[in-house]
């Protein structure tokens, strides 16, 4: 009787004692895993002249382009906006930040007013503008960009992975 509780309490202790040892792996390393951006390292703001816009920027009726580069841990955000009164408003970039915890980027760009002392036109204007963010280390795994317009608003989400 007793030599079976003796083999019972064995048989406990050394299950415990190999516990950790005994993790199935799945084979993968370090290095499979993506890299994850701790910091934004750069942001660029550029309003494209009528001269250096691009077919393949989405038109004012549509969402902004995200598109990835992760050999050089960049980001970049293209798209147009429409707006009236050209010497009162400006496309400008609001926000560009990282999120390092949920691994995503947001990024604001909106028609905001110019501080300005003349008379605003009655014009109306279209501008394509291009964001580019790079981070320190890969891409993050979400971009969200929202386009405020005066009477717009597009929100476009895309993943890296």
């Amino acid at each position: 009787m007793k030599r079976r509780q003796l083999l019972t309490c064995s048989s406990l202790v050394a299950t415990s004692l190999l516990a950790g040892c005994l993790e199935v792996s799945d084979g993968g390393t370090e290095a499979d895993e993506p890299a994850t951006p701790e910091e934004l390292v750069e942001e660029d703001f550029q309003v494209l002249t009528r001269g250096e816009w691009e077919d393949s920027i989405p038109s004012v009726d549509e969402p902004p382009s995200i598109s990835f580069d992760e050999t050089a841990s960049q980001v970049t955000v293209e798209g147009a906006v429409s707006y009236g009164a050209s010497n009162c408003n400006e496309i400008e970039l609001a926000e560009a930040a990282l999120d390092t915890e949920a691994n995503s980027l947001e990024v604001i760009a909106l028609v905001g007013e110019v501080d300005t002392d003349d008379d605003c036109q009655s014009d109306l204007t279209e501008e394509q503008y291009r964001v580019t963010v790079v981070v320190d280390n890969g891409v993050p795994e979400t971009v969200e960009v929202n386009e405020v317009g005066p009477y717009y608003h597009f929100e476009e989400t895309k993943s890296s992975l």
